[in-house]
């Protein structure tokens, strides 16, 4: 998905960021383009074990403030996506591969980042064209505002505020509740086990993976159903299963 950046390399002038601070993309998925992941040089090289974390990295980082990046501490990122430090740092060259740092100290995936702008370009359209549509039936108000008997056109539905939301038109918007049952981290972990049971266990449940469950139960897996999916999806991959 891209070429090494060491977190140690220290640039003269580091690339501004592609975007502003509060970019996100709240409530929309990451599509991976599967042809362009499997043909790709990180995919390759990564040992098949570090494959699923490789995906999770990716996952997380869209969902970050702004979008497609991470602070530029090793400890941090690990702790979000619930994987061992000392795991992360034994194969940090190949998870980091594709994030750039950035005069914001942070790091930014290009091929995230390639999609984070492709939706920003949709919606200016999107802007424009709600924009020309309220020009024209201003104009048309303004023409007829003497004749009674003309009825104005149907109005159309307010636009969304698209200052900092990124939204795409790849995939429906899905209403979420803002209230969540409390997060069944024994019974998520079961889950695991039982669909799941040759890779590795998880022996103890850390208070950065329940951070990390808790994360995903109320952004993208908000029921155990939604976890029994994602398990089955991963167990159908014969290169998440290694």
């Amino acid at each position: 998905m891209g070429s090494v950046e060491a977190l140690s390399v220290v640039s003269s002038k580091l690339p501004d960021p592609p975007y502003p601070p509060d970019t996100h993309v709240r409530g929309w998925k990451f599509q991976i383009d599967h042809e362009r992941l499997f043909a790709s040089d990180t995919w390759a090289i990564a040992p098949q074990d570090m494959r699923p974390w490789l995906l999770m990295l990716w996952h997380t980082a869209w969902t970050q403030r702004p979008a497609g990046s991470f602070p530029s501490d090793r400890e941090i990122i690990s702790a979000k996506i619930g994987m061992d430090k000392r795991l992360f740092d034994a194969h940090a060259d190949i998870l980091l591969r594709g994030f750039v740092r950035h005069s914001d100290s942070r790091l930014y995936h290009s091929v995230i980042v390639e999609q984070v702008l492709q939706f920003q370009e949709h919606n200016r359209k999107e802007r424009d064209r709600v924009a020309a549509w309220r020009a024209q039936r201003n104009a048309y108000v303004t023409r007829n505002k003497h004749v009674s008997t003309t009825p104005e056109p149907e109005p159309e539905p307010e636009p969304k505020d698209y200052s900092t939301t990124v939204e795409s038109d790849f995939a429906p918007a899905k209403p979420r509740s803002r209230r969540h049952p409390n997060c069944p981290f024994e019974d998520i972990v079961s889950l695991y086990h039982e669909i799941l049971p040759e890779l590795r266990a998880v022996e103890k449940l850390t208070t950065k993976r329940r951070d990390y469950i808790r994360q995903r139960w109320q952004e993208d897996l908000p029921t155990l159903d939604h976890w029994r999916n994602y398990f089955s999806f991963v167990r159908k991959s014969k290169f998440l299963m290694g």
